[in-house]
This record gives structure tokens, C-alpha cells and sequence, in this order.
């Protein structure tokens, strides 16, 4: 079960792209490259004697190593809105299935300013992904209902806008 938009999703809007972090990038690297150089020191101190001290530097080189590449390959990219060159960041909120009409009017509509009477609760059969800029100069909401093993959109993404965006910030707030 996938818990976030697919990619497809994600990148529909041509102001949604995913960009390379160049200081992650470059910190990624630096972690992977001091694993490595420190790898063959503990293989070959493993070979002439075994210890638990060297066997202690041997995992620490290689968990060093495995940092680096979680840092390359899951880290080192995030979502930016063109535009702004700002980042996205994704949120998933979840909602009881008896809000599934009030959430799709509201969404539908952009008007997020009487919601108060819904709740957020945890592992409820409604999932609300939010994409929203750093800036608040963009989001894109969707609305999907959990059929077993899998979510269904109930409504396609719908792309908000300026004062939608901080009525969408309101009643985000409001659930945390």
C-alpha cells in the first residue's frame, strides 16, 4: 500500500518538479566516501585479527556507509514549486468516512473556513494528501477513501491558490 501520491500525481502540475538538493547531495557523498576509505582498513584488521573491537569498526564502517547511501538515494531530492523555487512539502491527514461529503464540498470549493465540526482521526478510511510550498504560494489537495488494500481517489487533485491556501492552512492547523 502506497501512503504517498504517486509520482504521476505529484508531477502533474507543470510548476511541480523534483529537484537535486546540491547540499545533501555533497553531504551524501562525504558520508559514503568516509565509509569507504575506512572499509578496506576494517576488512584487512578483520582478517589478521579477529577482536571485538575490530568487528565493532567494521559494522560502524559499514552502517557509515549505508547512511550515505539512504542520504543519496532518499534525501538528496525533494519537490520545488518553479515559480518560487520554493520547497514542497507532502502531508497525509486522515478522516472518519461519515466527513466524506463535507470534505469533498470543501475542497471542490476552496472554502475551508467552516470546517470546524470535522474531526482528524487516526487511521480513518479518508486520507487528505496536501501538497503545499514552503512559501504557501501553492497546493494542491486530493481527497481519497481507503477501499481494502488500496486508496481510491474520490476526487481529483485540485490546485489552490492564494487566500484558499491560508483557509487550507486554518483548517489544517486547526486538526494538528
Amino acid at each position: 500500500m502506497q501512503n504517498q501520491l504517486s509520482k504521476t500525481d505529484r508531477l502533474s502540475n507543470q510548476d511541480i518538479r523534483k529537484r537535486l538538493n546540491v547540499k545533501k547531495t555533497i553531504i551524501g557523498v562525504l558520508i559514503l566516501l568516509i565509509g569507504l576509505s575506512h572499509l578496506p582498513e576494517a576488512v584487512l584488521l578483520n582478517i589478521d585479527e579477529i577482536s571485538s573491537g575490530n568487528i565493532l569498526y567494521l559494522i560502524t564502517c559499514i552502517l557509515i556507509c549505508a547512511i550515505g547511501i539512504y542520504q543519496l538515494k532518499f534525501r538528496s531530492k525533494e519537490m520545488k514549486y518553479l515559480p518560487t523555487k520554493s520547497v514542497v512539502k507532502e502531508k497525509n491527514y486522515s478522516f472518519n468516512l461519515k466527513y466524506m461529503e463535507s470534505l469533498k464540498e470543501m475542497i471542490e470549493s476552496g472554502n475551508f473556513s467552516n470546517s470546524f465540526n470535522i474531526k482528524k482521526e487516526k487511521g480513518g478510511n479518508l486520507r487528505l494528501d496536501v501538497l503545499m510550498s514552503a512559501d504557501k504560494k501553492f497546493a494542491a489537495v486530493r481527497l481519497l477513501q481507503f477501499i481494502p488494500y488500496s486508496y481510491i481517489p474520490v476526487i481529483d487533485m485540485q490546485y489552490l491558490r492564494n487566500d484558499k491556501i491560508i483557509a487550507l492552512e486554518n483548517f489544517l492547523e486547526h486538526y494538528k
